[in-house]
C-alpha cells in the first residue's frame, strides 16, 4: 500500500493541515521562497512558479525541489 502524498500551498497548510497527517510526506507549493511550515515539520518537495525552463516545453515552467537524498527518492516509489 502506497502513502499518499499531500501537496498543499503554504497558506492552505498553515490554516488547514499543520500538526496534522504527520504520516504523510508534504509536497509544499509556495512561489515566495523556500518554505517554512508553521509547525516546524519538514517538506519532502517544494514547487514554486514560472522560474524555470526544461526542454521540450515553452516559455516558463514550474520547478520541483525534493528535500533528501537519492536513497530516499527512491525509498518513496
Amino acid at each position: 500500500m502506497q502513502t499518499p502524498i499531500l501537496y498543499s500551498t503554504t497558506q492552505f497548510y498553515a490554516e488547514y493541515i499543520k500538526n496534522e497527517f504527520s504520516e504523510h510526506p508534504i509536497w509544499i507549493r509556495d512561489i515566495y521562497g523556500r518554505p517554512k511550515l508553521p509547525d516546524k515539520r519538514a517538506w519532502t518537495f517544494w514547487q514554486f512558479a514560472n522560474r524555470g525552463h526544461l526542454k521540450g516545453i515553452a516559455g516558463y515552467t514550474d520547478l520541483n525541489v525534493f528535500n533528501g537524498t537519492m536513497r530516499g527518492l527512491i525509498k518513496l516509489k
